[in-house]
């Protein structure tokens, strides 16, 4: 495909925030909430800071045992086992994005997001030297599934939508969605569906091949997502965290949060009121706990209710003490919020930089206190690369 003409948008036009604007822009008002600015040395300060931290944990090759197994199951090419070979270095970064396990690949800012994070990482090793690998993390432990059942695809005038429906009211809870096995009637339904919806064109039959050989039944939603993703953009690494040796590599983070979940309330409401005082807005409302307690039939938000710690929407509670018990003994129970997921993220991989939409980056400005409190490195923001394709007769 050839793109014949490529005609630049205001991000203002976009509908994008003044936050996210004035970020790109690199106006003061905007960069001052972030750890790095986008230039060439806020990249290398970035980069260089993750890498130290990370060689530091001692952990590096135990995340990429994991990684590498992780993909190889998933079916990626040798060459990107390699590059998942080069995060032991202790010079090594990764440029990382990611995304909700949106069925048949989500909406298509996915892919864009992922090709801007092999590209980020291209440039920043020609810029610095240092191996930079680009990975995509998988946000398999989210349990909205109602926002990942659909995929919703234009043929002609019409929108034609695919929905994965297992039976179940999308609003319950199922737990984490990347581990929902997929159901051999409605995935061969929503198959159907997609060939339905899918328009006329040269590619249409190998669309339908990637993924029928992605969604099958008995295979996990994580799975099937990320072996079509494998196929979309081959030269990215995949990631999930939702495994136990990775939560045991995390549990100071979760020991943290267990036992001072206070300060870090505190210190991310004050920026969010920075935030606001500086004209902009807050992304997110910060929670008091940023847990979540993960079990095989629901993921269910944590709060602390005087000397307890209850579990959301249920009568069941825990003392305090009991809690960071659980935390301590049963990490892999565990699931990190909004605000404690890139934290995660960070504290596993050396994140120089994190490729985000304009709602991502703007609660980035309300994390920073929060990396400093948990003393992980904050990499650079780098927006995604945000484009609309439209045909000839549309343009």
């Amino acid at each position: 495909m050839t793109l014949e003409r490529v005609r630049s948008q205001s991000f203002e036009t976009l509908g994008a925030s003044p936050l996210f604007r004035d970020y790109v822009a690199q106006r003061e008002s905007a960069a001052s909430f972030y750890a790095h600015r986008l230039t060439a040395d806020g990249r290398a300060d970035a980069a260089r800071l993750a890498a130290d931290a990370a060689t530091r944990r001692g952990t590096r090759d135990i995340v990429a045992d994991v990684i590498v197994e992780q993909n190889a199951s998933w079916g990626v090419s040798d060459s990107t086992l390699a590059m998942v070979d080069q995060l032991r270095r202790p010079d090594a970064v990764a440029v990382v994005t990611g995304q909700q396990l949106g069925l048949f690949g989500g909406p298509l800012y996915t892919v864009y997001k992922a090709r801007t994070a092999v590209r980020r990482a291209r440039q920043l090793h020609e810029a610095t030297g240092w191996p930079a690998v680009p990975v995509f993390w998988l946000a398999d432990e989210d349990h909205d599934f109602a926002e990942i059942q659909h995929a919703s695809f234009a043929r002609g005038e019409e929108t034609l939508r695919a929905t994965y429906d297992d039976g179940l009211p999308p609003d319950v809870n199922r737990g984490a969605v990347g581990r929902l096995v997929l159901d051999k009637r409605a995935t061969e339904t929503v198959l159907r569906q997609l060939d339905e919806a899918l328009p006329e064109g040269p590619y249409r039959q190998r669309a339908m091949e990637i993924a029928s050989q992605a969604y099958v039944p008995g295979r996990s939603m994580r799975d099937a997502f990320a072996r079509l993703l494998a196929r979309l953009v081959p030269d990215i690494v995949l990631m999930s965290a939702d495994d136990a040796r990775l939560k045991r590599l995390a549990l100071p983070l979760f020991e943290q949060e267990a036992t001072s979940w206070s300060r870090t309330f505190e210190v991310l409401s004050d920026r969010s009121e920075a935030l606001v005082e500086a004209g902009y807005h807050a992304q997110v409302g910060p929670s008091p706990l940023n847990l979540f307690r993960l079990t095989d039939r629901a993921r269910v938000p944590l709060d602390p209710a005087g000397e307890e710690v209850e579990m959301r929407g249920t009568e069941e509670a825990m003392s305090a003490s009991e809690f960071e018990q659980l935390v301590r003994q049963s990490p892999e129970s565990i699931s990190p919020n909004v605000v404690l997921r890139p934290l995660l993220q960070d504290t596993l991989l050396p994140t120089a930089a994190y490729v985000a939409g304009p709602g991502e980056a703007a609660y980035f400005a309300q994390l920073e206190p929060g990396y400093d409190a948990f003393d992980v490195p904050m990499p650079v923001i780098e927006p995604l690369l945000s484009l609309t394709i439209v045909d000839p007769g549309v343009a």
